[in-house]
């Protein structure tokens, strides 16, 4: 019986065994390898979400401080608005208390140029329409006082003389002094004070605002006063433009000029 050679196959079980482990030594290696990746994937994401928490954990806080900010500025000017409305409500009511210590100045402004027409009514020289220095009085209050205070001055004055007292020219009084032919120019005083009065507190003061605004007021009472002369009298235009406008042109120039200046001087003397 011949014997068996088994030496090849004990030295290819040994490289058999030689590769296994070999094959072993790869296969951790491999495994290392994909732990290692999967190991820098999951550390990366976990880094990520570490910053994302720290991004949302900031605008959290952010939001936080804004909100306590803003709630801060609220009550801020909550305390503003309160304070505003308090300081409104205090000049409301100071304005009224001014305002009651003007109508006592104004019921004196008031007196005092009724009276002042009153006595310039009285400097005259007699004619059909009687040469009088009540267009300046009427003027000078106007630039003063103001339409308001003014209209109010010649009304008073005008009514004063209704019910009896002799404060028209001539000393006279009732109401047949304003009924007749010269009357319409008494009236007249009215829109004078009203229509000066209006354009000087609209427009200003300056000196020559103040004679063109007495002008245009002189000029209208002019205009209605004649109109009434003409009703009254039966006259032609001609002659009451004769009669009652000619001859006060000059003289009233004149008259226009000092209450413009006395005007224009003591104006911001008078509140």
């Amino acid at each position: 019986m011949e014997a068996i050679d088994v030496s090849p196959l004990i030295e290819k079980n040994k490289e058999l065994k030689v590769l296994t482990k070999e094959l072993e030594r790869i296969d951790k290696k491999i495994l290392k390898t994909d732990i290692d990746v999967a190991s820098k994937k999951t550390l990366e994401k976990l880094v990520t979400l570490k910053k994302e928490r720290k991004e949302k954990s900031k605008e959290e806080i952010t939001i936080d401080y804004l909100d306590k900010i803003s709630l801060k500025v609220a009550k801020v000017l909550e305390s503003l608005i309160r304070l505003m409305k308090k300081k409104q409500a205090l000049m409301k009511l100071k304005s009224s208390k001014k305002k009651k210590k003007l109508r006592t100045v104004d019921i004196a402004y008031i007196g005092l140029f009724a009276a002042l027409i009153a006595v310039c009514a009285q400097i005259a020289v007699p004619m059909t329409v009687s040469f009088t220095m009540q267009t300046f009085a009427v003027c000078l209050c106007a630039g003063l006082l103001g339409w308001k205070r003014s209209t109010v001055s010649v009304i008073v004055y005008i009514l004063l003389g209704m019910v009896g007292l002799p404060i028209f020219t001539g000393f006279k009084s009732g109401v047949a002094a304003i009924t007749g032919p010269t009357g319409g120019y008494i009236v007249g005083f009215v829109l004078t004070a009203l229509i000066t009065g209006a354009l000087v507190q609209k427009f200003g003061h300056k000196f020559w605002q103040l004679i063109l605004f007495m002008v245009i007021g002189l000029t209208v009472c002019y205009a209605f006063g004649t109109v009434w002369f003409i009703i009254a009298y039966k006259a032609t235009l001609k002659a009451a433009l004769a009669t009652c406008v000619v001859p006060f042109l000059l003289p009233e120039c004149g008259k226009i000029l000092l209450a413009a200046l006395l005007t224009n001087r003591l104006i911001r003397f008078v509140k």
